[in-house]
């Protein structure tokens, strides 16, 4: 561990990688470990994503908000909201004085 260039195992999104950092997380020291928060902030796995929760003074913004990670999408919201606008669209699109038109 004292040899790994540790900013830029922070950046890879593999689990194995992860559990590496996990383990030496907290003992990283060296020239290479100014570059970990960067690396890591911008890192797109889960488990880098649990190390940022709990060292949220560390994280480095502008890198953690391009993050595709942090984004959880509520998919049953998303799908009653468009099955308003579904009904509205159809209604107005089907409407009998369009349909006349389209059928002319």
């Amino acid at each position: 561990p004292s040899k790994m260039v540790w900013y830029a195992m922070c950046g890879n999104p593999s689990d194995t990688a992860m559990d590496m950092i996990k383990e030496n997380f907290l003992t990283i020291t060296g020239p290479s470990a100014s570059g970990k928060w960067i690396y890591l902030s911008s890192n797109p796995n889960l488990k880098a994503i649990d190390i940022l929760r709990e060292h949220q003074d560390k994280i480095i913004w502008d890198m953690f908000s391009k993050n595709p990670s942090i984004f959880e999408l509520d998919y049953d919201f998303l799908r009653r909201r468009m099955n308003l606008v579904r009904d509205e669209l159809m209604g107005r699109a089907w409407h009998p004085s369009r349909f006349e038109e389209w059928c002319l």
